[in-house]
């Protein structure tokens, strides 16, 4: 994999170029935080993606049409592609919930990116000067959100997952599944793989973030873990999946998890699919919240 700079509307500066001389050599499983901090630094004087050849014969992907526009998939997604087709939609209600909490011209984080479908959703809401920085770790997924973001303009794909730490980790994949990739244990695991992770208060210490958007099959709390010093500094809008069953498998406890989104001081927080604001509410009501109709949820706090 080699990078290059596309979909700039003005020139790239001088130090850009610098970088991409340094990212021209194979990406390895170890991570230059340094490195990619400079490239998000750079902001919107041209969007960085990385340049493939031919998707190869071993991992087929298929376009489908979708709200946002088409978008390549893996052939061996069982879950996320046949919705796309039956609905053209994902989460329409997380989509409209950020679509009436961040403001035009916002930088937000989209942290387990995928192929960027809500990369492209955030790409809409941000508009043409906001920033879009899409972190994703698995290897054909992040060929496809650079392919599926790159009309975009305003979005950064970063070959990461983000956690608590930088440095790497090791990532189980799923047979059927592209979005059900997990750091923990996985029963339709194919095998697994060492990927890069960063700590997000690493990569954007010099960043004012508007929004973490993370959905990382139970190890969003860890993201929010080493997101400490940025939360504290921006105080973003933050969307989390909350699925118990995913948190325990990572060694945590949903309740610990829970209480510690609470100590973050932000004002309110609701649960997205049902609009229901659970402010005030105990741990439990939370959580009966969360699981009325699924075993999961997406949560939000706001500042």
């Amino acid at each position: 994999m080699a990078w290059q700079t596309a979909g700039s509307r003005r020139s790239i500066d001088r130090p850009l170029t610098r970088l991409r001389a340094l990212v021209t050599r194979p990406m390895r499983n170890t991570f230059d935080a340094q490195l990619v901090r400079a490239l998000v630094n750079h902001g919107n004087g041209g969007v960085v993606v990385a340049r493939y050849g031919a998707v190869s014969s071993d991992s087929p992907c298929i376009a489908v049409p979708t709200d946002i526009g088409r978008l390549w998939m893996p052939c061996s997604d069982m879950i996320m592609r046949p919705i796309f087709k039956m609905r053209g939609t994902w989460e329409p209600d997380e989509a409209a919930f950020l679509a009436h909490h961040i403001a035009p011209g916002s930088t937000v984080v989209n942290v387990g990116a995928n192929v960027g479908y809500t990369s492209l959703v955030l790409s809409r809401i941000v508009g043409p000067t906001g920033q879009v920085i899409a972190l994703e770790p698995e290897p054909l997924n992040f060929k496809l959100l650079c392919v599926n973001t790159a009309r975009a303009g305003n979005v950064l794909p970063i070959h990461t997952a983000a956690g608590e730490t930088t440095g790497s980790i090791r990532l189980n994949l799923s047979a059927t599944n592209a979005g059900d990739h997990r750091t923990a244990p996985h029963e339709d695991a194919l095998g697994g793989i060492d990927v890069p992770i960063v700590a997000l208060d690493d990569l954007l210490a010099d960043r004012s973030i508007a929004a973490i958007v993370s959905d990382t099959q139970g190890f969003d709390h860890r993201v929010i873990t080493g997101a400490a010093a940025l939360i504290s500094r921006c105080r973003p809008i933050i969307t989390v999946e909350f699925w118990p069953f995913g948190i325990r498998n990572t060694g945590d406890d949903p309740t610990e998890v829970l209480r510690d989104y609470l100590a973050l001081g932000y004002s309110r927080m609701i649960d997205v699919p049902s609009g229901e604001d659970v402010t005030g509410h105990t741990i439990d009501e939370i959580i009966a919240t969360a699981m009325t109709t699924t075993d999961h949820t997406t949560l939000a706090l706001l500042p």
